[in-house]
């Protein structure tokens, strides 16, 4: 798992930045939720990071979709309106999905507002 950095928000070395490119690709949805939201929450503004998110937004699993969602909001990222849009309605039952409150963030400083 992208867990154990040093600092917070991380700022990612060399070797790190490729290191979560591969496991934001790791069959495991748990580490692709993992690296996803390490580099949602870092520093780093590469756009190879926004566009292995955008990546994601196709993703299988719900919350690797939702977390791909937050961090192209954080990244003030356009695409994370379009990832929400085309994000099927939650189960019955599924409690709510804060990451997406950032997809509003964004918006509003998009606009302006």
């Amino acid at each position: 798992m992208a867990t154990g950095l040093s600092s917070w928000p991380p700022d990612f070395s060399e070797g790190v930045r490729k290191s979560l490119l591969v496991l934001m690709t790791d069959p495991d949805a748990q580490v692709r939720q993992s690296a996803c939201r390490t580099v949602a929450e870092g520093k780093d503004r590469d756009p190879v990071f926004a566009d292995a998110m955008a990546v994601l937004l196709d993703d299988a699993d719900r919350r690797v979709r939702v977390i791909a969602m937050h961090g192209l909001a954080r990244h003030d990222d356009e695409r994370c309106v379009e990832g929400e849009r085309r994000l099927p309605p939650a189960p019955p039952g599924t409690p709510h999905e804060y990451d997406l409150d950032e997809v509003w963030r964004y918006e509003r400083r998009r606009d302006g507002r």
